[in-house]
């Protein structure tokens, strides 16, 4: 890429101009990890089920910068201020009201005609 140290998350917006090899954490061809795709579902769940349940937020400590040993590392611990979020009572939540279609049907999920 185009300045790498740089955060750029438009960089991502057409992922058609990105390199399928530019990020390889499994090895690619015959010696592909055979746990990549499991590690990666995996991964995806464990992040997603911290950022429902906590808020993260960077402390005032200087960033890091990347080091490389082998693979890109911090040159120090980031350190981050973590706080559950509060969870709402069952049965609390407020819920849309429901559009339904001609027929008296709605998707569950958005409320459109089958």
């Amino acid at each position: 890429w185009k300045q790498p140290r740089k955060f750029i998350p438009d960089r991502f917006a057409d992922m058609g101009e990105i390199d399928r090899f530019a990020y390889v954490p499994f090895s690619v061809g015959p010696r592909v990890c055979i746990g990549a795709d499991f590690a990666m579902q995996e991964a995806t769940i464990i992040l997603a089920t911290l950022l429902a349940r906590h808020r993260f937020r960077l402390t005032d400590a200087p960033p890091p910068k990347p080091k490389l040993i082998l693979t890109l590392r911090p040159d120090r611990d980031i350190w981050l201020d973590v706080k559950p979020r509060r969870a709402k009572a069952p049965g609390t939540a407020k819920r849309d009201k429901a559009r339904t279609g001609a027929s008296g049907t709605r998707c569950p999920a958005g409320g459109e005609k089958p």
